[in-house]
């Protein structure tokens, strides 16, 4: 009986395992690395202790932890400034520590094409803000909301902040 041999079922039955186990030892490592930009000790950080317990019981082997750990504490962090108009014409400011600013220049130009929204030329929307004594930024105009552009605002910053790169948001429309 041919394509009927017992490894033949086994080996469908295990790549559809593998390639989920992949998917979810993938979206841990994402959690790692992301709780590791705070502060790269587990003793000291309660979000990487609790990825790291994450990834012990979905039995993540600890050479690949371990080497997470090693690779986003060795790397650098480089701080850097987006500018973009949001719905509606809002001015939006995005402040982002990164350690590859293309990959983050293009998930954040995905995430505003997504909602509608530019990446702007630098300096464009600066002008816009004044930076406090704490390092946060205010706007210097406030612009009233439009009622049919602060949804769509609204979702956009949450997105923004959802992205484990991106450290604030400020936009100078009342929301």
């Amino acid at each position: 009986m041919s394509g009927h041999s017992k490894w033949h079922q086994i080996k469908h039955k295990k790549s559809v395992t593998d390639s989920k186990r992949g998917e979810q030892f993938t979206r841990l490592a994402k959690q790692i690395s992301a709780a590791t930009r705070s502060n790269p000790n587990p003793d000291q950080n309660p979000s990487l202790r609790e990825a790291i317990a994450k990834a012990k019981q979905a039995n993540m082997p600890q050479d690949n932890i371990d080497n997470l750990l090693q690779k986003t504490s060795s790397t650098t962090l480089q701080s850097a400034t987006y500018e973009a108009f949001g719905p509606g014409g809002a001015a939006l400011l995005i402040i982002v520590d990164t350690n590859n600013t293309k990959r983050t220049v293009a998930e954040i130009r995905h995430l505003l094409n997504q909602h509608e929204a530019t990446l702007s030329e630098p300096h464009s929307v600066l002008w816009k803000f004044k930076q406090t004594a704490l390092g946060q930024f205010a706007p210097q105009f406030i612009q009233p909301s439009n009622p049919a552009y602060q949804q769509p605002l609204t979702n956009l910053i949450k997105n923004l902040q959802d992205h484990p790169d991106v450290r604030s948001v400020f936009t100078d429309v009342t929301i």
